[in-house]
C-alpha cells in the first residue's frame, strides 16, 4: 500500500471526527429562573425543583416566609426542556405535608445555538403557574404574582 495514501487517509479520518465533534457540540448557556410568590401566600415557604426532561434536578430555589421572591441560576443547553414542581409549608391539610405540585407547563428553550453569552429566563409565579394546588387561607390578600421591585436579570456574559 502506497504510505503517501495511508497518511492522506489518516488525515481525512482526522478530520471527519473532528467536524462531527464540533457539529454535535451543545453550546451551554446560563439559565436564570426568578420565582415570585403571591402575596396571599406570604406567610408560607416555598420549595421550588427545576428538572429536565430526564428528571434530573438542576436548581432548587427556596423562597421563605415573608420573602416574596427568588432567583437561581444554572448550566443549560439550547434545546433543553425544563420542568418544575413546588411545595409549601405549613400545610394547609395534615395530608398535604411534603406534597409537591407540578408546574402547568414545560419550558422549551431555543434550539439555536446561541449567540456567545446568550442568558435564558424564565419567570414563574407561585401560585399561577402550577396545578391542582389548594387555595390559600389568606383571602384578604392578592393572589396575583407583581415582578415589581425584582431587579432584572443583567447578562454578566457580556462584556460592556
Amino acid at each position: 500500500m502506497n504510505p503517501g495514501r495511508v497518511k492522506m487517509s489518516k488525515i481525512k479520518l482526522g478530520m471527519s471526527i473532528v467536524l462531527f465533534c464540533a457539529s454535535s457540540v451543545s453550546f451551554a448557556v446560563q439559565c436564570y429562573v426568578t420565582l415570585v410568590k403571591a402575596e396571599c401566600w406570604k406567610n408560607y415557604q416555598i420549595d421550588l425543583n427545576i428538572t429536565q426532561s430526564d428528571g434530573k434536578v438542576v436548581g432548587k430555589i427556596l423562597i421563605p416566609k415573608d420573602k416574596m421572591w427568588g432567583r437561581i441560576d444554572f448550566p443549560c443547553d439550547a434545546g433543553d426542556v425544563l420542568a418544575s414542581d413546588v411545595s409549601f409549608d405549613p400545610p394547609i391539610w395534615v395530608n398535604q405535608k411534603g406534597m409537591r405540585y407540578k408546574s402547568n407547563r414545560f419550558w422549551n428553550l431555543p434550539a439555536a445555538d446561541p449567540v456567545n453569552g446568550s442568558i435564558f429566563t424564565i419567570n414563574m409565579c407561585f401560585p399561577g403557574d402550577f396545578a391542582k394546588l389548594p387555595v390559600s387561607t389568606d383571602t384578604n390578600s392578592s393572589c396575583d404574582c407583581s415582578m415589581e421591585g425584582i431587579p432584572p436579570v443583567k447578562n454578566l456574559n457580556i462584556a460592556k
